[in-house]
């Protein structure tokens, strides 16, 4: 039989009868990790080689305990107050639907195959929801945590995870890896091995899944059973690979058949591999679209998991435990509320409406109090949700204060701006933010309410003073967002050629890995109607926008151009509908996990002259990735065709490679081949009409 070696196993599961292909990442996650941490497969030999003499020497397995081995459990709820703020109802009902696919009394039993119904199992495990947090503090079981993470959906987005020796973690989303659909990776788990000796924060054992909203509910009948069936080691029905259908494999379970796996229908009659019998088409470890079933061999193989100390599996059935969280005995106890709000805008002009909403959490009931700034209006200090505007610009405090007999909880926001609906700017306009009052019209919003935001830096600009800073250094999760958002501009009559904006910035982050392979990201958006609704105009992701390299300190850039790099957004694709009055631009950063701080500077809209080195070229220049281990691209734009000349040279002005010589077109990409090159420091020239421009390129 063949052995795993898989990291993590991603579900993408099909419930309904039309069901969609399923897409994993498994392998690639799988060969990156276990480049990075070979232990786990050290751990995984341990724990096979356990499972293999147990289940030759079953009298050493509990397989026959009295009653079921009893499971502590959290869902933590990530949201953003949209549909994936499911209710608790609605996770009431996915504890029901796991434990029935787990204790054998799902509703399907009766359509499984006359081959296979000797043989279905009663796993035995039950899963409660909590009834006592880490703390000891009573509670329902349901942590809910507003964050703009809900949109990314992976191992560096599992936030506020209990001990998970004491529970099973499940986190709920509305994206998986940033993929937001009813299909594609519904969801993923980890194996016990993949988390027995991890000592960072890579990875954080327990399962993650999106809402998909088929059958069943949001999270769907059989997802969560199935993605449990890979917390306790088991694997998929063919085998260590996540691609059904394509080749004979084996789960390393006796009583299912060596088989291929099925991505989507149920068709039971398949006899495949050289089998005598059909494959276990109905397994809930299958992809297909009848999932109904565990197998005796499954249920050994799973409570060999359980009962073992790999991951501390076996703690969480512990008497001890059982009472620290509260399931067994069971507490009854009304747990105190946890107040939180969201609203539907962080910004908006003056007079405009915004809806606030109670998301108080924890607890199935509590009195609120709202307290509002006195310029609002329409508001009400009981009302649930409620539609409210403000009569003056500035920030605007808001508090919310949840109570019931077991305790109070107050939560205090300021992320709320109101701007003044006068005063558009004309163009063109360079803004080089060296002067601190800048912040009275360009601001920074931020969107988690957390310790990483936008603020006036007087020291670090390029080329100048001051510029806009982001802390990202201090960012603790990936999809962490904030935004920075300019004053109003009046473009009306806005000439093509002027059509236009730019902006310099410097980012760098922590890990040498993520220079090339990071999910950090800058947006531009573009707005007519004061955000009520925003239109994307540019994005620049980490091959571009981590120009600062890598560095485990607080990176801190220099005046130099070689610290800084120049970001042109040509309006023209947009045609002319931000050819009008009241047109804001925001510029929205969102982190990867250990990133590094993020720098803005010399915003020029509609070309203005002013801030613009008369040495430079008539050309924007772009050079990438910088510092970079393989080859880097210099990539040229010209407004009209010029003739130039390209050469790569040693920090002494010695020429080492001829690069270009000759007229471009409006853009020209010349790729520059440092691979093969000594690591230091070297000096891309670009000549033309007798200037001369310099970028310092870095290679590692």
């Amino acid at each position: 039989m063949k052995k795993i070696f898989t990291l993590m196993l991603v579900l993408t599961f099909a419930l309904v009868l039309n069901a969609q292909n399923h897409f994993c990442g498994t392998d690639e996650n799988f060969h990156r990790l276990a480049a990075k941490y070979p232990e786990i497969l050290q751990s995984h030999e341990e724990l096979e080689a356990l499972t293999k003499w147990i289940t030759q020497n079953k009298s050493s397995l509990s397989v026959n305990r009295s009653g079921a081995y009893i499971i502590p459990c959290v869902f933590h709820i990530l949201h953003d107050g949209g549909k994936e703020y499911l209710s608790n109802a609605m996770i009431d009902s996915q504890v029901l639907y796991l434990n029935q696919y787990w204790n054998k009394y799902n509703p399907e039993l009766p359509l499984v195959t006359a081959v296979y119904q000797p043989i279905v199992a009663n796993m035995g495990v039950e899963f409660r929801l909590a009834r006592l947090d880490p703390q000891g503090v009573c509670t329902d079981g349901i942590d809910r945590v507003m964050t703009f993470a809900t949109n990314v959906g992976n191992n560096n987005t599992k936030l506020n995870p209990w001990p998970p020796d004491k529970y099973v973690n499940f986190w709920v989303n509305k994206a998986i890896e940033r993929d937001s659909s009813n299909f594609g990776t519904i969801a993923f788990s980890m194996y016990p091995v993949n988390v027995q000796t991890w000592t960072n924060n890579d990875i954080i054992d327990g399962i993650i899944t999106k809402i998909a909203g088929v059958n069943g509910g949001p999270i769907g009948r059989s997802t969560l059973a199935h993605e449990v069936g890979h917390w306790l080691n088991l694997k998929h029905v063919w085998g260590d690979t996540n691609s059904p259908g394509v080749s004979c494999g084996d789960d390393d379970v006796d009583d299912t058949p060596i088989t291929k796996g099925q991505s989507s229908g149920c068709n039971t009659s398949v006899i495949e591999c050289g089998n005598t019998v059909p494959s276990n088409v109905q397994n809930i470890m299958n992809y297909s679209s009848c999932e109904y079933m565990f197998t005796e061999g499954q249920k050994t193989r799973a409570l060999i998991a359980l009962q073992s100390s790999i991951s501390n599996r076996n703690n969480l059935f512990s008497d001890v435990n059982l009472a620290a969280t509260g399931v067994e005995p069971l507490v009854t106890c009304l747990p105190a509320p946890k107040a939180e709000y969201g609203t539907n805008k962080r910004f908006a002009c003056v007079g405009e409406n915004i809806s606030f909403k109670d998301f108080t959490y924890n607890t199935p009931q509590w009195d609120r109090t709202w307290s509002f700034p006195a310029d609002a209006v329409g508001a009400s200090t009981t009302d649930s949700a409620q539609t409210i505007s403000f009569s003056t610009p500035g920030w605007k405090e808001v508090t919310l204060v949840s109570s019931n007999a077991s305790g109070a909880s107050t939560k205090t926001k300021s992320n709320i701006y109101i701007a003044d609906v006068a005063g558009d700017l004309p163009y063109p306009h360079f803004e080089s933010f060296d002067n601190p009052n800048v912040t009275q019209s360009w601001i920074g919003i931020n969107y988690d309410n957390n310790q990483t935001l936008f603020t006036h830096r007087a020291t670090l600009g390029h080329n100048s003073n001051g510029c806009f800073g982001l802390n990202n250094y201090d960012v603790r999760y990936e999809g962490d967002r904030d935004e920075l958002i300019s004053p109003s501009f009046d473009l009306t009559g806005i000439a093509a050629a002027d059509y236009r904006l730019s902006f310099d910035y410097s980012m760098a982050t922590r890990l040498e890995q993520d220079v090339n392979d990071s999910s950090v990201s800058l947006e531009v958006f573009a707005s007519t109607n004061c955000g009520t609704s925003w239109k994307k105009v540019s994005s620049i992701t980490a091959s571009k926008l981590l120009n600062g390299g890598f560095t485990v300190n607080p990176y801190y850039p220099a005046a130099g151009d070689q610290y800084w790099r120049r970001a042109v957004v040509d309006l023209t694709a947009q045609g002319a509908q931000f050819k009008t009055a009241g047109v804001r631009f925001k510029f929205a950063v969102t982190a990867n996990k250990l990133g590094n701080n993020f720098y803005f500077d010399n915003f020029n809209l509609g070309n203005s002259t002013l801030g613009i080195d008369g040495s430079a070229l008539n050309m924007d220049i772009d050079l990438y990735p910088n510092p970079t281990k393989e080859n880097a691209l210099l990539d040229i734009n010209t407004e009209k065709p010029e003739k130039i000349t390209v050469v790569l040279n040693d920090l002494l002005g010695n020429k080492v490679i001829d690069l270009f010589n000759g007229e471009i077109d409006v853009n020209k990409k010349i790729t520059i081949p440092t691979s093969t090159l000594s690591s230091g420091m070297y000096i891309v020239q670009i000549q033309s009409n007798g200037k001369i421009i310099q970028k310092k390129l870095t290679k590692m």
